[in-house]
């Protein structure tokens, strides 16, 4: 987790597995503020289980690192 955080400052880029269902672990992608960023693609589906999930691709607003 601690990985994803300090890459998440230089990052232009962020392709997502946006999972609609909480699972326990100890490691998870940190939270980060949606208004620095923009979705510019999403791929929604439904497994046949049912889990909803989507493939999401997001670019930093204004297209710069935050460093």
């Amino acid at each position: 987790a601690e990985l994803y955080r300090e890459a998440l400052s230089r990052a232009r880029t962020l392709h997502l597995t946006e999972i609609a269902r909480a699972y326990g672990g100890d490691i998870e992608f940190p939270r980060f503020d949606r208004g620095d960023w923009r979705e510019v693609a999403r791929d929604a589906r439904s497994g046949d289980d049912g889990l909803v999930y989507a493939f999401v691709t997001y670019t930093r607003a204004g297209g710069r690192s935050a460093s």
